[in-house]
């Protein structure tokens, strides 16, 4: 069977040519029962959009920019995404969409503002950013809204930024989560938990403060703010005691790292503590099947890039005329069922 057409479509839904391109383009004023037909006539002919023959009919070319951290550690959360950045440029560039790619210190808010504002003068057609320093995302947001520029945001949505979409885990989700699986495995009447932060000098906390809040308001809900300890360490060559100032003063049973580095506590528990935490990293993996840490979650950062820049490219080229908002839904990965998820996480790279 040949490659099928927008016309095999109208003809087996018994549609118009314009409601069809409605559907396609998610235009609106299409009636519930004319969108079933198409939609089911697309599935049955395995209709595809020519979306090259759409860029060669109208050959306007577009950059999308991505204003993202430099990651600090090999194989680090940062350096994740960019597999999702790379795999959408190579699904693009046949259309005639750039990426560029503007890298900012991820503990300096100065290299942030800079990275952010070349960009702009660039002129490019759609932005991807993570909203780690607040306040000054959220300037930048206003600067990209006055320039009619698209923007998607990854890692985490700040709550009075609904002009811009999203695609990711929602951090207060994610961490209420977690704080439920806590309060499953442990006696929170005679034991503790650690919410911990761990930091570098200077690092940008927005994402960290929403997952906080999620994890303490849980606890709130269920009347055992009691059990909940806050503390942070930073980065600084003193790690192991700084963490051990803060068990030995409590009566902590358990850990929930906020962020991706759980491999920095692990190897210095000294005694058995069910530690959970953020993202698929490597160091995270090697300690995940050493069993020091209980359970990860992924918060697929990959996924995250990709999704973004291929949100903005349908608003670019015109197949979505509006911003969106795509949580990922949180997903525990445990010793038992890393390898699964890994395999999976292999074989969708390669479709």
């Amino acid at each position: 069977m040949g490659k099928s057409s927008v016309k095999d479509v109208a003809k087996l839904s018994g549609v118009s040519l314009g409601t069809v391109d409605r559907v396609l383009n998610k235009r609106g004023n299409v009636s519930a029962k004319a969108l079933k037909a198409v939609e089911d006539a697309i599935i049955e002919l395995n209709y595809v959009p020519n979306i090259a023959a759409r860029m060669l009919a109208n050959p306007k070319r577009f950059t999308i920019a991505t204003v993202l951290p430099i990651s600090l550690e090999e194989n680090g959360y940062w350096h994740k995404q960019g597999e999702g950045i790379r795999t959408a440029a190579r699904e693009l560039e046949d259309i005639g969409i750039t990426i560029v790619e503007y890298r900012y210190q991820l503990t300096s808010i100065e290299d942030f503002i800079i990275k952010s504002d070349e960009a702009l003068e660039a002129e490019v057609d759609a932005i991807l950013t993570a909203p780690i320093f607040a306040d000054a995302t959220k300037r930048f947001a206003a600067q990209c809204e006055k320039l009619n520029i698209p923007l998607c945001y990854m890692d985490s949505l700040p709550e009075s930024e609904l002009h811009v979409s999203f695609n990711g885990m929602s951090p207060r989700r994610s961490a209420r989560a977690a704080a439920e699986l806590i309060d499953f495995g442990m006696d929170l009447e005679r034991e503790q938990v650690l919410c911990l932060a761990v930091l570098l000098k200077g690092e940008g906390t927005s994402n960290i403060e929403q997952r906080q809040a999620g994890f303490t308001k849980y606890f709130s809900d269920i009347k055992k703010s009691h059990a909940v300890v806050h503390g942070v360490i930073i980065i600084d060559g003193t790690e192991e005691k700084q963490l051990d100032d803060i068990l030995e003063e409590e009566n902590i049973k358990g850990i929930f790292v906020l962020n991706s580095r759980s491999f920095a506590i692990a190897p210095m528990l000294k005694k058995d503590i069910l530690l959970i935490g953020y993202d698929l990293l490597p160091e995270n993996i090697k300690h995940l099947r050493s069993g020091k840490i209980k359970y990860l979650v992924n918060t697929q950062s990959a996924k995250q890039s990709f999704k973004g820049i291929m949100k903005l490219s349908r608003i670019l080229t015109g197949r979505e005329r509006t911003n969106s908002i795509n949580y990922f839904p949180t997903t525990f990965v445990s010793r038992e069922n890393i390898e699964d998820t890994l395999e999976e996480i292999k074989q969708h790279a390669k479709t």
